[in-house]
């Protein structure tokens, strides 16, 4: 009776899995008809997308195998989003561009750039400007509930000339870049290649330094140069030995 009960249990599982699967290929075919997407057929079930605009370009490939989900919401016009392949997605990977909103509104032109083999626990991804870029290089590692908030959301102004002063430009993390859980890294940061952001760090502003720590609220440099770091402990760090010498 176990047996039958576990067979039952996974085929009900299949059959929800499937019908996910095909309930998004629907809705991809049917934003198609105003945007290019391009995602891989065994990527679909892992992927909602919830699109407002024309001219928008998404393209999702070679996904890594597991469990996550990338949810993207597009309220804008010629916005583009590219995940490179072996991107690996644990929990939850959230891309919002434009909202829907009276103090809101539609975007054009914005970009979000990951690269290959890259992974994510949960991340949320956050432009609200037109013209504005995230790029994140390849090999890098996000953990948990951390924030990429290319935006102030609302205008700030100079009380005498009444001009904007807090322009959106670009967010930029380059290549090989650990970002500790809980991190937010905020509008027009940029961060050298091989880096490591600690945890619950705020990132404002240029790091041009590689082979580095930053950590803090405001984050700053406290290492810098002569570190690297690697996705995989099992051969030295989790054994925990201190080095001879």
């Amino acid at each position: 009776m176990k047996k039958i009960s576990l067979i039952l249990k996974k085929s009900l599982a299949f059959s929800k899995k499937k019908r996910k699967a095909i309930d998004n290929y629907l809705k991809i075919i049917q934003l198609k008809q105003n945007n290019q997407i391009n995602i891989d057929d065994d990527c679909q079930a892992r992927v909602s997308l919830n699109i407002k605009g024309e001219g928008n370009y998404i393209s999702i490939r070679n996904l890594r195998s597991g469990t996550g989900q990338i949810n993207i919401s597009i309220y804008g016009d010629n916005c583009r989003i590219v995940i490179g392949d072996d991107v690996a997605v644990g929990g939850k990977l959230s891309i919002l561009m434009g909202q829907e909103h009276h103090n809101f509104g539609k975007i054009s032109n914005a970009e979000v750039l990951i690269g290959e083999k890259t992974s994510f626990e949960s991340c949320s991804i956050i432009q609200f400007n037109c013209n504005a870029r995230i790029k994140i290089g390849k090999e890098c590692m996000f953990a948990y509930g951390i924030t990429l908030f290319n935006t102030d959301a609302h205008p700030i102004y100079d009380v005498e000339s009444h001009k904007l002063i807090n322009y959106v430009d670009r967010m930029e993390i380059g290549e090989h870049v650990w970002v500790g859980a809980n991190a937010s890294i905020l509008k027009n940061s940029k961060i050298a290649d091989d880096n490591i952001i600690g945890w619950g760090a705020v990132v404002s502003g240029v790091f041009p330094d590689k082979h580095s720590a930053i950590a803090g609220n405001p984050a700053r440099v406290v290492k810098k140069g002569g570190i690297t770091w690697d996705p995989n402990g099992s051969a030295d760090y989790i054994p925990n030995k201190k080095n001879n010498g």
